[in-house]
């Protein structure tokens, strides 16, 4: 045997190894893998089941790059593929494309390597050309029993000593998308094995339906079209339609980005249940409007929208039976109106307003005249209109380190004439008000000021009081904390609070407006309300006190005595030793004195509360209070008290082939006590009663 025997130094070696280690990065460097360059998916791209997906590739990957391999969801559908030049594709056959939207990767396999070069949607038409189909259910179920109960002295007896019930809830929402048309719905129903806790109870008593239909919304949009039946929310008009939610129809129509159309018919009266499904069966009870809104100008210095609409409407109430609380009732009204709106100056400046005009009349009852001569009511048509300015003088504008500063100011005014209304909005009539306002926010510190003045009987009607009103109110908070330095020791920083102090001042005077009243029948009264609150938070504990001193001043001749001044005192405190305990008590003393008669009437209370959550799923809640009312010339005292506890258990449970469902049982003990003594009147009552309860509830969808 010969051996042979080399020797390198240690600069050879380096380089030797050097060299390799470059050849092998070449080698690496020399397997480019191929490009995806073209598909027949993504985008708005949708397929038939039955298609074919064709992917191209700037050449076909050789031997030494590896092989192609494709997924269509979690499917490997490699071996259904097959090659035409550099576009190999996949012919669903025999296994059709699923429905709806899946992704498909695309690897590059070498060695046992996998490396992915592509991931592409999939969007596959569903049956009549369904782009994408989902239901969402949901059912709530509850049962509720009063397992015993016990009253004494003069507490008032219970329907029913025990009792049993379940309700329960269920809702279905759809969505369908056929490309450029989507539909969509939702349906609530509710169920009661109480006929009293029927959902139409006051209107049917004993034929009411246990399970009826809540509500429930429809909507077909296609392009710039909208049609909605059912449960709809409408109207942007503050005096002539505002936010209407009830049962009806309507069409809304985009026309290019400056013009919109919608009418409108709903029921004139608040629908549930099956009867009157779409809300327009019954004629009597119908509110039809058409809007049109225009956007003249849209720019970024200047946002202009014109609304105009108008609203017929009747309401007549068929003959019911006196002895349920319902009297017969038939108004009618129309009008149109006028909504500007927009902003300026990127929305340093928003602006809008309003005008309306409605005749409104109460149709003649016929049945109430007795026989009697007595003159209808006429149809009154009136005017309101408002408009409300907001600017934005400053907008988060940086003043020191990272502080910053906003400010907004704001101005408002409202008339409503005398006898205006309609039956789609509510406007308090005969008023006429203006607002000035102005809000600073400087790095937490927040100050806010707001002044109306009010006036009514505007057109001075003799024998009716004009009654001026001047309401100011102003907010101030300082978090102190945020400013103390972070070095701060701890035992410091929980002695600093947040304070917070407002201000209510309402200024009522009233004049005869040229009338006969006296001057000892004119009321004129100012009330003044400060309150002050200070806050201490850490992360276990937090402290609340708050004081409030309110003192209404009457000035009104021969009654200028009759003032009254109310002190409310209250304290709080929370305390969390551990995550799952939390402790609160608190108490209050309220005082109110009455100048006039000399007599003060106090309140004390207090209460304190525990929940424990002494095991995963377990909580236990206890509370307590008492409070006591008296007067300084004891003429009466009254004590109340009442504990309640409360144990609950909450709970998963496993469905097959559903989420996990929570749900949650409890058992509730209640008990109040009521004592009151009048002295004067020899009275002396006393009642106790307590309660024991259980429930369950679960979450079944």
């Amino acid at each position: 045997m010969i051996s042979v025997r080399v020797v390198i130094s240690r600069a050879e070696y380096a380089f030797f190894c050097a060299l390799v280690l470059a050849a092998s990065l070449m080698s690496s460097a020399a397997i480019a893998f191929p490009e995806l360059i073209d598909s027949n998916l993504g985008g708005e791209i949708w397929l038939d089941r039955d298609d074919a997906i064709a992917l191209s590739f700037d050449r076909r990957p050789t031997r030494l790059e590896g092989r192609i391999v494709v997924f269509v969801g979690d499917m490997d559908v490699t071996a259904l593929t097959v090659w035409s030049g550099t576009e190999l594709r996949y012919e669903p056959i025999p296994v059709r494309l699923p429905r709806g939207r899946q992704t498909v990767v695309v690897y590059v396999v070498r060695d046992e390597r996998w490396a992915e070069i592509a991931s592409l949607p999939l969007q596959v038409l569903g049956r009549l050309g369904v782009r994408e189909a989902n239901i969402d259910l949901r059912a709530d179920i509850s049962f509720d029993a009063q397992l015993d109960e016990h009253h004494s002295g003069d507490a008032t007896p219970p329907e029913d000593e025990r009792y049993a019930e379940v309700n329960g809830s269920a809702g279905l929402s759809t969505l369908t998308n056929f490309g450029t048309t989507q539909i969509t719905s939702e349906w609530t129903t509710v169920f009661s094995s109480s006929r009293s806790d029927a959902l139409r109870f006051a209107e049917e008593g004993s034929d009411a339906s246990r399970i009826d239909l809540a509500d429930y919304r429809v909507e077909l949009r296609r392009g710039g079209t909208q049609v909605q039946v059912g449960h709809i929310g409408f109207g942007d008009h503050r005096h002539l339609i505002s936010n209407l939610q009830r049962r009806g129809i309507r069409l809304r129509q985009t026309i290019g980005s400056w013009t919109d159309v919608s009418a409108t018919l709903l029921s004139g009266r608040r629908i549930v249940g099956a009867e009157n499904f779409t809300g327009i069966q019954d004629a009597d009870a119908l509110l039809a409007a058409l809007t049109i809104g225009l956007v003249p100008i849209d720019r970024d210095a200047l946002r202009v929208r014109i609304e105009t609409s108008a609203l017929w409407s009747s309401v007549e109430e068929t003959k019911s039976d006196f002895n349920s609380g319902q009297v017969r009732d038939s108004e009618s009204s129309r009008g149109v109106g006028i909504v500007l709106s927009g902003d300026a100056w990127a929305e340093r400046v928003r602006y809008s307003g309003s005008w309306a005009r409605s005749s409104f009349k109460n149709k003649p009852d016929t049945e109430l005249f007795l026989g009697l001569d007595v003159q209808s009511a006429k149809r009154e048509t009136s005017d309101a209109y408002y408009t409300d300015l907001e600017i934005s003088v400053l907008r988060d504008h940086p003043i020191f380190e990272d502080h910053r500063v906003s400010a907004t100011l704001t101005a408002g005014f409202e008339q409503v004439d005398p006898f205006y209304r309609s039956l789609g909005a509510f406007a308090f009539a005969d008023q006429r008000q203006y607002r000035l306002g102005g809000s600073i926010d400087l790095a937490g510190i927040a100050m806010q000021l707001d002044h109306a003045w009010l006036r009514d009987n505007l057109d001075r009607v003799a024998g009716v009081l004009v009654t001026r009103t001047r309401d100011l109110s102003f907010n101030f908070v300082l978090p102190i904390a945020n400013f103390v330095p972070e070095h701060t020791s701890v035992t410091l920083r929980t002695l600093i609070p947040s304070f917070n102090y407002s201000l209510r001042r309402t200024d009522q005077k009233a004049s005869n407006g040229g009338t006969v009243f006296s001057a000892n029948a004119i009321p004129s009264q100012l009330s003044t309300t400060h309150t002050v609150r200070a806050d201490w938070f850490l992360e276990d504990w937090g402290l609340d006190y708050s004081f409030s001193q309110s003192f209404q001043n009457n000035r009104q001749t021969g009654r200028k005595q009759a003032d009254l001044r109310s002190r409310i005192h209250i304290l709080s405190v929370s305390f969390r030793p551990l995550e799952e305990l939390a402790l609160r008590a608190g108490t209050s003393f309220t005082r109110q004195r009455d100048f006039e008669s000399g007599l003060s009437a106090s309140n004390h209370a207090v209460d304190a509360g525990v929940t424990w959550r002494f095991w995963p799923g377990w909580t236990i809640s206890a509370d307590a209070s008492y409070s006591m009312d008296t007067d300084s010339r004891d003429t009466f005292e009254s004590n109340f008290s009442s504990v309640n506890a409360r144990l609950v258990r909450e709970f998963e449970l496993a469905i097959p082939k559903l989420e996990k469902r929570r749900g949650r049982v409890f058992l509730a003990f209640n008990r109040q006590s009521n004592e009151f003594q009048a002295n004067l009147a020899n009275v002396d009552t006393r009642a106790e009663t307590w309660v024991l309860t259980a429930g369950a509830s679960l979450s079944l969808f």
